[in-house]
């Protein structure tokens, strides 16, 4: 198979894939996949990201060094890059910046890595010069990537690309939000760059990807990127398999266990073109809102459309948590009587132990009686403890049709996260407190919440934390002791522990408990 001969491909699936998995691939998918791109021709292969300042964790990929290249290379020889961020840098003096670029990257000739890319937005020009300084005088390849063309005056990216070309082997530019779609634009951008070696990196938000990626190519480019099946950030890149076919004019053949392995990857991660990347595109909107707004489960297409309504109203053609955050507190506002909820500083969630009705009872009325907390239960069948219990906290819906009766009963007492389908006399009373979930977070809003699971004590946590408690205790948490409710306790554990790092809450139980809570004797608080 032969490209056309003056065009490089550039393959940056692990690198742009690595924002879905978190830059985690299995060994042997790694293997497959860089040997399959070498037998095709694609000779340039950006592996990952090197970032400077991300604390959490990640894979591999997206901290490259020298003995991840090194093991590539053993797997096949090509040539390996990785991309940095030129906003890793900022603020930074040139003098810090060439020490940070020493500390991390060998000289070429002492090292495997054979091109480095800097992701540039058009403001960090003078960060992106001294970065690039340094490369040059390591000697790598360097490639400057200027992200959001198409939030780019034409006079401004004159001035950026005449301070930089000097400094670069190749200048890329991404449209980062797949909005680029005039063609006269395109014209426009490639007559200016065709007095140095130029490429594309283009993402398919309203499905041009493909086709701008050929004009390009058309025009001058000589480096085009991709990924495998398109795998990349939002709605995903060009397919490497049909760059490759549409270059050739021919169908492409030696991509079948590669691609066996990247269509499992999509079924789990959904990533590709979809309304809701149109309308992004169309707005302005950075992909990796949508990509987060998209891993909420069970979220609706109501709640989508409202959501990227608010977003458009913000400034978002650059990621930003904060933002985030602002849009997802009003996408699902359908609360209902929230004033019934007072704020209180201290709460008592009772949980689901049989103990609450015997050896502990007197202890938990004693504590309920003289701290006076907010009482909040998981669920019903307390019926010792009821009079105490301020309201029941449904978070399921399969628990609405097993406590139908008791929901009509406490309705005024009833805190749910919907409107179930009873009858509306008793459904205007329910106090709703819509949630949605997302593993791993713990976030809560005067109209919604964000919790990891359904668990109801997820969702008692976050009504606790809604009234603004600065003590949260726990009572009838004993834990699961059949072997085949482990997973529950392994759940729990885990919830507890993503609840604690969101913010710092003070959590004890007035109870015995297995779960990682400060467990103290009620008589030590009151």
């Amino acid at each position: 198979m032969n490209t056309t001969s003056n065009i490089n491909i550039l393959d940056c699936t692990l690198r742009d894939g690595g924002y879905y998995t978190n830059w985690i691939f299995q060994q042997d998918v790694i293997e497959t996949y860089l040997k399959t791109l070498k037998n095709n021709n694609v000779n340039y292969v950006e592996i990952g990201f090197k970032f400077f300042n991300k604390k959490s964790y990640q894979g591999q990929f997206a901290n490259i060094n020298e003995e991840v290249v090194k093991w590539s290379y053993k797997i096949v020889k090509n040539n390996y890059g990785v991309m940095i961020n030129s906003s890793d840098f900022k603020n930074l003096s040139s003098k810090k910046i060439e020490k940070l670029i020493k500390k991390n990257f060998l000289a070429k000739k002492n090292s495997k890595i054979r091109f480095v890319r800097i992701a540039s937005h058009i403001s960090e020009l003078k960060t992106t010069i001294s970065i690039a300084k340094v490369l040059n005088k390591l000697q790598y390849k360097v490639f400057i990537n200027l992200m959001q063309i198409t939030m780019i005056k034409m006079s401004d990216l004159k001035i950026f690309f005449s301070s930089v070309k000097n400094y670069c082997d190749v200048f890329y530019i991404a449209d980062s939000l797949g909005s680029l779609k005039e063609k006269k634009k395109i014209i426009q951008i490639s007559n200016l760059l065709k007095e140095k070696e130029f490429g594309i990196h283009a993402h398919d938000n309203q499905g041009l990807a493909l086709q701008n990626t050929i004009l390009f190519s058309k025009l001058g480019a000589r480096w085009l990127d991709s990924t495998i099946l398109g795998m990349g950030r939002g709605p995903g890149n060009v397919d490497t398999i049909k760059l490759i076919e549409k270059l050739n004019n021919k169908k492409v053949i030696g991509f079948s266990k590669t691609k066996k392995d990247f269509i499992l990857l999509k079924k789990k991660f959904n990533w590709g073109k979809n309304i809701y990347y149109e309308l992004a595109s169309q707005n302005n909107i950075h992909p990796t809102y949508i990509q987060e707004i998209l891993s909420y489960k069970g979220i609706e297409k109501k709640m989508i459309l409202n959501f990227i309504q608010c977003l458009s109203k913000l400034e978002t053609h650059s990621y930003s948590k904060d933002v985030m955050e602002k849009a997802i507190s009003s996408v699902n506002d359908k609360k209902q009587n929230l004033q019934k909820i007072n704020k209180k500083t201290d709460v008592l969630i009772l949980g689901s132990a049989k103990s609450l009705s015997s050896e502990h009872f007197i202890e938990v009325v004693n504590f309920i009686k003289k701290k006076k907390p907010l009482v909040l239960s998981l669920n019903f069948n307390k019926e010792l403890l009821e009079q105490y219990i301020d309201f029941f906290v449904v978070s399921h819906f399969n628990r609405v049709f097993l406590n139908n009766k008791n929901i009509k009963k406490n309705i005024n007492k009833v805190i749910m996260p919907f409107v179930p389908n009873i009858e509306k006399k008793y459904s205007k009373k329910l106090i709703v407190y819509p949630l949605m979930v997302k593993k791993g977070y713990f976030k809560v809003f005067k109209n919604n919440c964000i919790i990891p699971n359904m668990l109801s004590f997820s969702y008692a946590m976050s009504i606790a934390r809604l009234v603004e408690a600065k003590n949260i205790y726990l009572a009838g948490f004993e834990g699961y002791t059949n072997y085949e409710d482990m997973s529950k306790n392994v759940e729990m554990f885990d919830t507890i522990e993503i609840i604690k790092k969101s913010k710092k809450i003070n959590i004890n139980s007035i109870t015995p408990t297995i779960y990682p809570v400060k467990c103290i004797s009620s008589t030590q608080i009151l």
